[in-house]
């Protein structure tokens, strides 16, 4: 095994052990507590620390950002994160579309949006924004917006670094949806 010869020191005492196969080394030497002989990876990605035995390098995943662990050992293993053409322009389209509509709301002082479902019309309801009542809204349509922007930016951007990126993302998306949801209090309901 490759790993013969491998020095690591305890956890519990500090000593430093030497390994020699599974069944003589599980053991530290002068404490007798258990040794943990896997390898401490730290993610090229996000960071993060992680513990694998040498047969989980190829298949392991970070545990924190889900990415493959070799990736760290051999960067030109990376392939970078991509979309396809359709998702790429609805995401465009979707986020230029809710950027335009928040500035008419900006500039009109006032919008209108649907809350409910489409299908059953006793559910579906409509509210109206007028004054200062636009702002929420318009935060809502901003961070969304900005969110399939910054799906398109990850696309374009080759480095390793989706994991910033995912997380920009489900933030501005949470944020954004909240907003949405809260900001009907502030509205007014029209039939």
């Amino acid at each position: 095994m490759q790993d013969k010869g491998r020095i690591k020191a305890c956890r519990h005492c500090g000593k430093e052990n030497t390994y020699e196969s599974p069944g003589k080394s599980y053991k530290c030497d002068a404490c007798g507590e258990l040794m943990d002989w896997s390898h401490e990876i730290e993610c090229r990605n996000c960071g993060a620390l992680n513990h694998f035995m040498r047969s989980e390098f190829e298949n392991g995943k970070c545990v924190n950002c889900y990415k493959p662990i070799i990736w760290t050992l051999k960067p030109e293993t990376y392939v970078p994160n991509s979309l396809p053409k359709k998702k790429r322009f609805i995401a465009l389209l979707a986020g230029f579309g809710l950027l335009a509509m928040s500035i008419y709301g900006v500039f009109t002082q006032h919008l209108v949006l649907s809350h409910g479902s489409r299908y059953f019309s006793a559910i579906r309801r409509r509210y109206e924004f007028f004054g200062w009542e636009v702002s929420l809204p318009v935060v809502a349509m901003v961070l969304v917006g900005t969110g399939f922007l910054l799906m398109i930016a990850d696309h374009i951007d080759k480095r390793n670094n989706e994991y910033r990126y995912r997380m920009a993302i489900t933030g501005l998306f949470t944020v954004g949806y909240l907003a949405y949801f809260v900001a009907f209090f502030f509205g007014e309901r029209v039939r």
